[in-house]
């Protein structure tokens, strides 16, 4: 069902092209690891779909970048391979926005509050001792920030 209209354009495509196919069968020339592969993407893309029915693309990324350091460890302990520095720096690089994702906001300011007094979120700079409804960014600075519905103080009802 997730894939129907895919198949059906395919098979009218194939037939289209190559009417003979389906006479020696679909699979003629393959051998084992062909179909291996064909099939091993076939699953991958059904696992992607699940992925992004029950999850986000943030997760599909993450989860692709898992599997470049599964294949990395893999790849070092099966082949005897040895990691580029390219490599290495891509796995710190993912482990670290990983990190900051799934952390929760209160942690990372904390990580920011240990180097120094003052830290930055987004455009905005503030420190813990700058109140809270004053905007502390450059750009009008005796602008009091709105929660959402509120009303200006000076504007008209």
């Amino acid at each position: 069902i997730l894939y129907s209209w895919g198949v059906l354009f395919n098979i009218v495509g194939t037939v289209y092209h190559d009417p003979e196919v389906f006479e020696d069968g679909l699979f003629k020339g393959y051998n084992f690891w062909a179909v291996t592969v064909v099939i091993n993407n076939a699953l991958n893309g059904l696992a992607i779909s699940a992925i992004l029915k029950y999850a986000d693309n943030i997760a599909r990324v993450y989860a692709h970048a898992c599997a470049m350091i599964v294949t990395m460890l893999l790849s070092t302990v099966l082949f005897n391979e040895t990691p580029t520095p390219q490599l290495a720096l891509a796995v710190l690089m993912v482990s670290a926005s990983a990190l900051q994702y799934n952390l929760k906001q209160e942690q990372l300011l904390a990580l920011g509050t240990s180097a120094s007094p003052k830290y930055t979120t987004s455009a905005l700079s503030f420190s813990p001792s700058a109140s809270p409804s004053k905007r502390t960014d450059g750009y009008g600075e005796d602008e009091e920030e709105l929660e959402l519905g509120e009303r200006p103080q000076n504007s008209p009802k």
